[in-house]
């Protein structure tokens, strides 16, 4: 099993601070993988989709 998170990093929001809006986009998927949700989206805070996350499978199919 395996994690990936993949942030694109090229536009406005990240210009200004770099670190934070980074830090924000990461807690952000933290706090959807501690509700069970193993795959999605998250976006920036101008709105913007920059990011997908996804497990290579997720948990419940280890135990089937």
């Amino acid at each position: 099993m395996k994690f990936v998170l993949e942030v694109e990093c090229d536009n406005d929001a990240f210009a200004t601070d770099l670190a934070g809006t980074l830090g924000a986009i990461i807690g952000t998927c933290a706090d959807q993988v501690e509700a069970g949700i193993f795959h999605g989206t998250l976006r920036d805070p101008n709105g913007n989709t920059v990011a997908e996350y996804h497990l290579t499978h997720a948990p419940e199919e280890d135990a089937a």
